[in-house]
């Protein structure tokens, strides 16, 4: 069976978007029904995902550019430019691309109509912060929310103490978004980074590739190493995790089910972070299904299998 999805990125800062992308269009459970951008400068992401669309040979999939900063940042005196330096890779796009210049529609707009004209439930794979995604959960009504079949997201932590930065970026959201009551995963970020490439594998998957998107894929990652993120082996993978959930593939994702997650909105040092319960997190049962009477979290994954699966279906 074919699962309609939505791809949310904030594709143009850390490489793992794209590694996303690539995994959804290979997928032959997954239609790609349109990719919308999120955080900063959602109008330079939607032009490298065109892009990589484009020389997918995926030009007839849309792309459209949503909430460049939610109004409680705003609020807080945080303006949209102060996240210029997470973009690493947006000369990927030329001059002389065709999505160079282009402007984009209205990423919640484009969502909604979507679940409007739904005939079967949508998967919303969020991977950016989850600005969009809330939006679209505070405009929809009923019908446009039953559409909604499950939110597979990346973002926030159940394991350690952390703050993670998709949910860091825009905690109002996350906060709606996990008190929603709709079917939610959740590819927390201890759990997602053990999905890596090293910088020696992407050439050699990559670098001399006939496919122009993989040739493309080696530029960015090329691009965004270049920006200064030494300090990792290559692409940790956290956004694929969300995409392998939302395709199915579970066999190597063990998952724990959770009935509360609030985030923190107001703490000095840990606003943004997710909070489970100390007794809860002890008590948590192990699933490997989701239904909106609680959220599903990662416990553990095997990462080489997931690794072997993703290389042999991508590359």
């Amino acid at each position: 069976m074919t699962i309609n999805v939505i791809f949310d990125t904030d594709a143009g800062g850390d490489i793992d978007d794209l590694y996303a992308l690539a995994l959804i269009l290979k997928h032959p459970r997954l239609n790609l029904l349109g990719a919308t951008t999120v955080s900063a400068d959602t109008q330079a992401r939607a032009r490298v995902v065109a892009k990589m669309l484009r020389l997918a040979g995926r030009s007839d999939i849309p792309v459209f550019a949503g909430i460049r900063i939610p109004e409680a940042m705003k609020e807080r005196g945080v303006d949209a430019s102060e996240y210029k330096n997470y973009l690493t890779h947006l000369d990927l796009v030329k001059a002389d691309d065709p999505e160079s210049g282009e402007e984009y529609g209205d990423a919640v707009e484009f969502i909604l109509k979507q679940l409007s004209q739904a005939d079967k439930p949508i998967t919303l794979i969020g991977t950016g912060p989850w600005s969009n995604i809330a939006e679209v959960i505070k405009r929809a009504d009923e019908r446009q929310k039953s559409m909604i079949g499950s939110l597979a997201l990346m973002g926030g932590e159940v394991h350690l103490l952390h703050t993670e930065s998709n949910v860091h970026h825009d905690p109002e959201a996350a906060d709606l978004i996990l008190q929603s009551g709709l079917p939610i995963f959740l590819a927390t970020w201890s759990i997602s980074q053990k999905l890596f490439f090293t910088m020696a594998e992407v050439k050699a998957l990559t670098g001399n590739s006939p496919s122009p998107f993989n040739q493309a894929l080696y530029e960015a990652t090329q691009l965004w190493w270049d920006y200064g993120v030494e300090y990792k082996p290559g692409p940790l993978c956290y956004d694929s995790i969300p995409v392998f959930w939302a395709a199915g593939e579970r066999d190597n994702i063990s998952s724990i089910k959770i009935d509360s997650l609030p985030v923190e909105l107001n703490g000095t040092h840990t606003r943004g972070m997710t909070l489970i319960h100390p007794w809860e997190r002890m008590n948590a049962e192990k699933t490997d299904d989701t239904s909106s009477d609680f959220i599903t979290a990662t416990e553990s994954i095997n990462a080489e299998a997931l690794k072997r699966f993703y290389i042999d279906l991508v590359f």
